[in-house]
């Protein structure tokens, strides 16, 4: 079996890697058995990311798939340049180009402090959210250019929306897409997260202000589905008697978090997905943000 240092070194073509380490820098905990740890690498003028994990883990092998299908679903699109490229995977070793940029959640706690500066969320939040329906309309293969995939991120949270310096959009951490669930998942998981972002320490408290009730978080909420809905025409997020059908809609977004959860052999005891349901389910008729 190949050492790490080997494995990058074959991947990136690059025999003097392996016999010089200084060139990799870890991060994290040091590596132990069945841990994923991280490196980077300079060659070719680039910086490279690898993920390393154990061989048998399917997450790094998935996310090499998820790469260069939505990277060729992508190419000839507006959102060509948004993903990690040139990805190459071998025996739990991913390599991947490295983007630089502010994580989204970084801003989102930034901004959602006062309230001169919510104008700027929403405005960060409707376009990550126009940048999610435009991926779902080219793995539809509706987009111009696109070739369709059939595809979602399957993790798409604020950690994972790079801000680059220019303002572009750079979506990273594939390991989770899945090529047959259902696309408004990834828009339930990003406005799930910015609500608990913007809340308290109490989830159940943060959803009701977010999803349940009149408020700003809300009112950031509700337009961030109608924009979806303007975006991509889909009648799962419509308004009005659609509501219930997008209550439903979420609940199956729930309980999909928590079976995957238990798939990874996560523990879903006090996570998020019961406090949210458990909140969803004392509240009578359509959430707030569903509604017309």
């Amino acid at each position: 079996m190949s050492t790490p240092f080997e494995l990058i070194a074959h991947l990136l073509d690059l025999e003097a890697l392996a016999a010089r380490p200084p060139f990799v820098v870890w991060s994290g905990k040091p590596p132990k058995p069945r841990w994923r740890y991280y490196a980077y690498a300079a060659a070719a003028g680039k910086v490279w990311l690898a993920k390393i994990g154990p061989p048998d883990d399917p997450r790094l092998a998935n996310e090499h798939a998820a790469l260069r299908a939505a990277g060729a679903a992508l190419a000839g699109t507006a959102l060509a340049g948004s993903l990690p490229a040139d990805a190459q995977y071998r025996e739990g070793c991913l390599i991947q180009e490295w983007l630089a940029g502010v994580p989204a959640i970084d801003l989102i706690l930034r901004y959602r402090r006062w309230s001169v500066a919510r104008p700027r969320l929403e405005a960060l939040c409707l376009r990550i959210v126009e940048w999610l329906a435009t991926f779902h309309r080219a793995a539809r293969g509706e987009a111009d250019g696109a070739a369709g995939i059939g595809r979602i991120h399957g993790d798409f949270a604020p950690s994972n929306v790079l801000i680059d310096p220019r303002g572009g959009l750079h979506i990273v951490d594939w390991e989770l897409s899945d090529p047959a669930e259902t696309q408004i998942f990834d828009l339930f998981h990003f406005l799930t997260f910015l609500t608990l972002s913007c809340g308290g320490a109490d989830r159940r408290e943060s959803f009701r202000r977010g999803f349940l009730t009149p408020t700003w978080l809300s009112a950031i909420v509700r337009r961030c589905f109608g924009h979806y809905h303007d975006l991509l025409g889909d009648s799962a997020v419509g308004r009005g008697d659609a509501g219930g059908a997008l209550r439903g809609a979420y609940e199956r977004y729930l309980a999909f978090i928590l079976a995957r959860r238990a798939d990874l052999g996560l523990a879903n005891e006090g996570h998020y997905g019961r406090d949210l349901d458990e909140a969803l389910t004392r509240w009578p008729g359509v959430p707030y943000v569903f509604a017309g």
